[in-house]
């Protein structure tokens, strides 16, 4: 099979513009695929179900994540970047790749099952089906990255889009068709069934079936991916540290009712991350490439794609603000009207976490793996400490406070360490930028919700008016601060033109 060429910089606009419009595309479509199967379920679940298949989720999550990922995703795309040159050796390296990750995947269910047998019993059917979603679904860290490597190192994101389209599609159509018998088990069960076929249509383009039948296991590779891996696999297990101690506490002080209702307040977020991670994962392979040969341009790339993710980021968060009433009726149902304000303020965490994850990607994607610990370390022990003070006496706003905190100071230690690369003032000029704009958008959130309950007019007409005046002063601000310019808007149209 002759070799595609990788992104070069000759041709990395046209390339970038064609794989963020694929991947922006099927975000959004999955986004409504996704509103409908977990409004279903949540709409159908008590608060309860909810807190318990949440609880299986984020232990499942927490377990794959810490064994199974270890951070190798990140450093296999860079290492199959620098080895375009030489197939063969890619070939090596996804094949060892595919069969680390497998074994890893094994060893971990059997100690996560091990432990709900002992611990919690009644869910172990439920965790075991559900490490098997989470071993082939699109939406896990395990071998359906594995396949889709190949491609996403390329920016050739069409196939990997559309079977991940393919599982969202499965998976609305059998929880809507099974609406009126929905448990967590049997909603796990339809999980598995629906990313199977992606899974399988995966293996079968670009003869990937063939890792399924080698038994060639390279040492070599895999020495290099654990030596690699290892500063991200410990800034992995500080993030998780971060990322479920709310849960945990939440589950251990309030119980499964209490962890439903921040589970519904998460939820509605998880889309976006999904849809402003396009961002990273669009720009880390020609960043990878540029660290070496165009060292002005890597930069431009770098600041370009976080002041992107940061106003992408705002503009949701205000967003949901904005459309609370309806956003919180339509994703979880009339029973969570009562938490409006844990649904605004927990908007208000994708900002500092979507710029964590972003400067993760791009500091790994740079090859500066070991810069990452000080911002993970970080991020853990402000997650912690935020929920021994937040969380016990606030509740699900306790835990959302301790969340924002966390990130916000994970994301100042990452920012000076980029400012390290960079080493001029453009970095810090945005932010100050951002700063302000963030404060602006703030106040206007806050002042549009206050005048809502004193204009006598219905509160569907009410929330629409509100949504478009903070469109207009979003757009203002962007304008006002300099964050966007009228030759950042040419721009983004002759590069959508040279994508078409």
């Amino acid at each position: 099979m002759s070799q595609i060429p990788l992104v070069t910089p000759s041709h990395s606009v046209r390339r970038l513009a064609g794989a963020s419009v694929i991947l922006a595309v099927s975000q959004i479509i999955g986004m409504m695929l996704n509103f409908l199967s977990v409004s279903t379920i949540q709409h159908t679940f008590s608060k309860a179900d909810n807190g318990t298949f949440f609880w299986v989720q984020q232990l499942s999550g927490f377990a794959f994540i810490i064994i199974a990922e270890m951070g190798m995703h990140s450093v296999v795309m860079r290492l199959y970047v620098e080895a375009s040159a030489d197939r063969s050796a890619q070939d090596g390296i996804l094949r060892s790749f595919f069969q680390l990750r497998f074994l890893l995947w094994l060893a971990t269910s059997i100690v996560l099952l091990g432990v709900c047998l002992a611990l919690e019993p009644q869910i172990s059917v439920v965790m075991a089906l559900y490490a098997l979603y989470s071993l082939i679904a699109a939406r896990s860290i395990l071998l359906r990255t594995v396949l889709e490597t190949r491609r996403r190192a390329q920016n050739r994101q069409l196939a990997p889009a559309l079977a991940g389209l393919l599982d969202m599609a499965l998976m609305s159509i059998f929880i809507l068709a099974d609406r009126e018998n929905l448990t967590p088990l049997r909603v796990v069960v339809w999980f598995c069934l629906a990313a199977l076929p992606g899974f399988i249509v995966l293996l079968a383009i670009d003869g990937q079936w063939k890792l399924l039948l080698t038994k060639r296991f390279d040492t070599g590779v895999v020495k290099r991916l654990l030596y690699e891996t290892m500063p991200i696999f410990v800034s992995l297990c500080l993030m998780q540290i971060q990322d479920k101690s709310d849960t945990f506490a939440l589950n251990l002080l309030y119980g499964r009712e209490v962890l439903g209702v921040y589970s519904a307040v998460m939820r509605i977020t998880l889309p976006f991350v999904g849809l402003l991670m396009i961002i990273s994962t669009v720009m880390a392979p020609p960043i990878t490439q540029l660290r070496a040969s165009d060292n002005k341009r890597c930069k431009v790339y770098v600041l370009e794609g976080l002041k992107l993710t940061l106003l992408a980021a705002t503009a949701c968060a205000v967003g949901i603000g904005s459309l609370a009433e309806g956003a919180i009726w339509a994703t979880a149902g009339s029973q969570y009207l009562s938490f409006s304000l844990e649904f605004i303020v927990g908007a208000w965490s994708l900002v500092p976490s979507l710029c964590v994850a972003y400067l993760f990607s791009i500091l790994v994607a740079l090859g500066f793996n070991r810069t990452v610990l000080p911002m993970m370390l970080t991020l853990s022990i402000c997650a912690v400490l935020g929920n021994v003070v937040f969380t016990p006496n606030y509740g699900v706003l306790g835990a959302i406070a301790a969340r924002i905190t966390a990130t916000m100071f994970a994301a100042g230690v990452g920012l000076v360490i980029v400012q390290k690369f960079m080493q001029n003032g453009a970095l810090r000029t945005m932010l100050l930028r951002f700063a302000a704009f963030t404060c602006f958008m703030v106040l206007s959130l806050w002042g549009v919700l206050m005048l809502t309950p004193l204009v006598s007019i219905p509160l569907t007409v009410a929330i629409i008016l509100r949504t478009l005046a903070l469109v207009i002063v979003f757009v203002l601000g962007c304008l006002g601060t300099g964050l966007l310019r009228k030759d950042d808007i040419g721009l983004l149209l002759n590069v959508v033109k040279a994508s078409s």
